[in-house]
């Protein structure tokens, strides 16, 4: 599988986990809300690196490293949007097993905020995939 085919296999698989992180907000199950929008974030910053020409390391939080990678190829970030991706990234990725297991339970709030915060991350994938070409 090329850089291509697995940005566009990753973006995909991203999209899809943030349609579930949606729809479990509809169905008010807010634990697999945090999870699946935790899941899509992961997805959307990984196949970006995939399309630059990076292999990521096999962890959740990859927010500082996706950081780092996207500014040594080049591609400009505000330092806005830098701190915005390492925010998300941590944050989600702290609630991501106690979100599955139901170490915790997740309110209303929660859910809503890591939906919004995995809209942003696919955006900002949006906004720089151009600059990536």
């Amino acid at each position: 599988m090329t850089n291509q085919e697995r940005w566009e296999f990753l973006y995909h698989s991203a999209c899809m986990c943030l349609e579930e992180a949606e729809r479990f907000l509809e169905l008010r199950e807010w634990n697999l809300g945090v999870r699946r929008a935790q899941e899509a974030v992961e997805l959307f910053l990984k196949g970006m690196l995939k399309k630059i020409g990076i292999e990521f390391p096999k962890v959740h939080d990859i927010g500082r490293f996706f950081v780092k990678s996207v500014k040594e190829k080049g591609i400009r970030i505000e330092e806005r949007e830098e701190k915005e991706i390492i925010r998300i990234s941590q944050e989600l990725c702290s609630k991501r097993a106690p979100a599955f297991y139901w170490e915790k339970e997740f309110t209303m709030k929660d859910a809503t905020q890591a939906v919004k915060d995995a809209k942003w991350i696919k955006e900002f994938i949006n906004k720089i995939n151009g600059e990536a070409q």
